[in-house]
């Protein structure tokens, strides 16, 4: 049995080390475009040599499921020729684009395109001890747990990822409006942590284009005109907080995405143009909405820390 499961990791390792750099092969450019639909309108060039991490903690709301509270992962990255947001996708930590403005939403059609780029493609997975999460009534550690050598330009550890077997330490209790802590002692590879945060409500996806779907699964959009979406906002002050909207079709580095960002007044509108350029690549859409509270730590040896925790909740487009 614990043979089987080390296969099981094993394999999924592999699959992240491959995800990563196709990703890396195709870092060099960038198609997206922003909500002005300029022609000819192309995103700057991305860093390729970075330090970063991010760590988020999500509750999704159980639609479809039990409760199963916050789930928490972290990655710090010494990336070097590999965009940072790629990669952090492919190793399963959500994080926004850091170019999104406020009430725009960007495509991205996942394109490949070579890289003229020289230098040499590597991700080193930094180790910056256990990281302590101290909720409101229960305290878990993630501790780094170190990747078989696979590729020796993709190495290091990796923290509460959902491609671990462990899950009893990535989750813990649910409290909104609770403050959370997260902190870490840091090592000669990146400094240490100490930062709170504060767990959003609970998000709920109520409408789309006029449709009750606070219990469905699946909604039936038309790409040729606007994807209207009301979500919960009972208790909130209006526009107080950021919500960030997910779109993707298809899978792997060629998988096409939209994702917005709004102030969180209840509503928000995705643009028909972009829903058309989405139906090009599948008619089955994912949809994630997200409530975030974002805090930047300063960690030393690193060039950019950020901390999320979010608020989730999903539903299946079919476009037509």
């Amino acid at each position: 049995m614990i043979q089987e499961q080390l296969n099981i990791m094993h394999q999924r390792y592999k699959t992240i080390a491959s995800g990563v750099f196709i990703l890396a092969l195709v870092a060099g450019c960038s198609s997206g475009d922003t909500l002005s639909e300029q022609p000819g309108e192309q995103d700057a060039e991305r860093t390729v040599e970075e330090r970063y991490g991010a760590l988020s903690a999500e509750f999704v709301y159980p639609r479809t499921g039990p409760d199963q509270g916050v789930q928490l992962q972290a990655q710090f990255l010494d990336a070097r020729g590999v965009a940072v947001e790629p990669a952090m996708e492919a190793l399963e930590v959500w994080m926004p684009r850091r170019d999104l403005q406020m009430e725009e939403c960007i495509f991205d059609d996942g394109a490949a395109v070579a890289s003229d780029r020289s230098e040499p493609v590597s991700l080193h997975l930094l180790d910056l001890g256990d990281i302590e999460v101290r909720a409101p009534e229960q305290s878990v550690v993630l501790a780094p747990r170190r990747l078989p050598d696979l590729l020796s330009s993709f190495y290091g550890v990796v923290y509460g990822s959902e491609w671990s077997d462990w899950e009893s330490d990535t989750f813990v209790d649910y409290i909104p409006g609770s403050t959370y802590r997260f902190a870490a002692p840091g090592t000669a590879q990146g400094g240490d942590f100490d930062v709170t945060l504060e767990a959003p409500e609970p998000i709920v996806l109520l409408a789309a284009d006029g449709e009750e779907i606070r219990d469905a699964v699946v909604h039936p959009a038309i790409d040729n005109q606007p994807l209207e979406l009301v979500w919960d906002s009972d208790g909130m002050i209006l526009g107080s907080g950021d919500i960030f909207i997910d779109l993707s079709a298809g899978y792997g580095p060629d998988q096409a995405r939209i994702q917005c960002r709004t102030r969180d007044y209840g509503a928000f509108s995705i643009p028909a143009p972009k829903l058309r350029k989405l139906s090009r690549h599948s008619d089955e859409v994912d949809l994630q909405l997200r409530r975030v509270r974002r805090v930047e730590a300063d960690v030393e040896g690193l060039d950019e820390v950020d901390f999320y925790f979010a608020t989730t909740d999903g539903i299946g487009l079919r476009l037509k």
